[in-house]
C-alpha cells in the first residue's frame, strides 16, 4: 500500500530525501504537500519537486488530512516543537538525524508517539545501507569472532561550508551532532547496542560555544573498546574498522554512506541506487532504502522500526549527552 508524505522544511537534505521518494514508485510513495517558515522558499521547492501543495507554515501541513507521514528536514533546534506539534494532529513522523538536542528532548517525542501509537523513527540512513546490513550480518554470525576494537573518524570541511549553523550553539551546531552521530551510532551497531560501560571525552570549544574536534572512548563489556573523533576544523579519514578475534572489517570513505567494505581482506561492492536528479549530499542515492523501510513499517502496522528502534535513538542521545557534559557544553531544548 502507498504511504502520503508531507515534507516539512526546504533545505539541502529535504531536497535529497525528496529526490529519492520521486525515485521510488509512485503507487508506493506520494509526496502530497511541503512546508517551509516562509511560503515563497516552500512554493519554489514545490515547484522544483512537482509537489501539489506548498505551505507557508508547519501548523498548516500539520492540519493537512491527506498526509500520512512527515518528514521532518528542519533545524533540530526545532524537532521537538514540531514533532509534538505533528503528533498532536495523529501524523507518523521520520525525524532527521540529530533525532533531538538531548536525550530528555528525545524522551519527550518518543513517549508522546507511543501514547498516540504513531510510528516515529530516527532518519540515521546509515543503517539501511546495504554495507552496514552486510556488517551487521556478519558480525552476528561470527565472521570477525568477538569484537574488541572499533574505530571511526569523521571530519569534513567542506560540509560546514554548505552550513554556517555548525558554528551556531543555538541551532545545534558543532561536530557532535551531525558527523559524531554518525560514529557514536556504527560503535552502536558494532557492539549490538550495548550500554558502555564508561565514556570519555575531550576536545576543543570555539568562541561560540561549540565543540570544533572532539575526541571519545567507549568501554564496553567483555573487553570491548570503542574510540572515535570529529571535527569541523580539518578533514579526517573518514573510515569505520571493526576489529574482532578472528579478523578486522572495514568500511571504507564515507563510512555513513559507504559503497564498498572489506572483510578480512575480501571486498564487497554496493552500487549506488539511481535518482531522478541531483543531490547535494555524497551518495544520497542511498536515502531510498530508508524511505522504502518506513513504507514497509506502515503497511505492517508498526510504530517502530526493527532496524532502528527508539530505544538506539535514545541511547546514542544518551551517550552524546555525556560526551557534551564532559566538554561543558550544555544544550537546552
Amino acid at each position: 500500500m502507498g504511504i502520503k508524505w508531507g515534507i516539512l522544511g526546504a533545505g539541502l537534505i529535504s531536497n535529497d530525501f525528496t529526490v529519492c521518494l520521486r525515485s521510488l514508485p509512485k503507487e508506493d510513495h506520494q509526496i502530497i504537500a511541503v512546508a517551509s517558515q516562509t511560503l515563497d522558499k516552500a512554493k519554489k521547492f514545490a515547484d522544483k519537486h512537482h509537489i501539489a501543495k506548498a505551505y507557508g507554515s508547519y501548523e498548516e501541513l500539520a492540519e493537512d488530512p491527506n498526509v500520512d507521514i512527515v518528514y521532518i528536514g528542519n533545524l533540530v533546534s526545532q524537532h521537538v516543537a514540531v514533532g509534538k506539534m505533528l503528533l498532536e494532529h495523529g501524523k507518523h513522523l521520520l525525524v532527521e538525524k540529530p533525532f533531538t538536542l538531548t536525550a530528555k528532548g528525545a524522551e519527550v517525542l518518543i513517549n508522546l508517539a507511543r501514547e498516540k501509537k504513531l510510528f516515529l523513527m530516527e532518519a540515521i540512513w546509515s543503517r539501511f545501507n546495504p554495507v552496514h546490513k552486510l556488517v551487521t550480518k556478519e558480525i552476528a554470525a561470527g565472521t570477525i569472532g568477538q569484537v574488541l576494537y572499533v574505530h571511526g573518524d569523521f571530519g569534513e570541511v567542506q560540509r560546514i561550508e554548505k552550513a554556517p549553523r555548525f558554528y551556531q550553539k543555538q541551532l545545534g551546531g558543532g561536530c557532535m551532532l551531525d558527523m559524531g552521530i554518525y560514529i557514536l551510532n556504527a560503535i552502536s551497531m558494532a557492539y549490538n547496542n550495548q550500554d558502555p560501560l564508561e565514556i570519555k571525552a575531550i576536545g576543543h570549544v570555539g568562541p561560540e560555544g561549540v565543540e570544533t574536534t572532539v575526541i571519545f572512548g567507549l568501554k564496553y563489556p567483555d573487553g570491548g573498546i570503542a574510540t572515535g573523533s570529529s571535527s569541523i576544523k580539518v578533514n579526517l579519514p573518514n573510515e569505520f574498522t571493526i576489529t574482532g578475534t578472528k579478523g578486522s572489517i572495514r568500511i571504507n570513505k564515507p563510512f555513513w554512506c559507504p559503497t564498498s567494505v572489506i572483510i578480512n581482506g575480501q571486498t564487497r561492492e554496493f552500487p549506488l541506487p539511481s535518482i531522478v536528479d541531483t543531490c547535494n549530499f555524497t551518495n544520497s542515492n542511498f536515502l531510498r532504502y530508508e524511505a522504502e523501510h518506513v513504507r514497509e513499517c506502515l503497511n505492517n502496522g508498526l510504530t517502530e522500526s526493527p532496524i532502528l528502534p527508539l530505544k538506539d535513538t535514545l541511547l546514542i542521545r544518551k551517550i552524546s549527552d555525556k560526551i557534551f557534559t564532559q566538554m561543558d557544553i550544555i544544550h537546552k531544548e
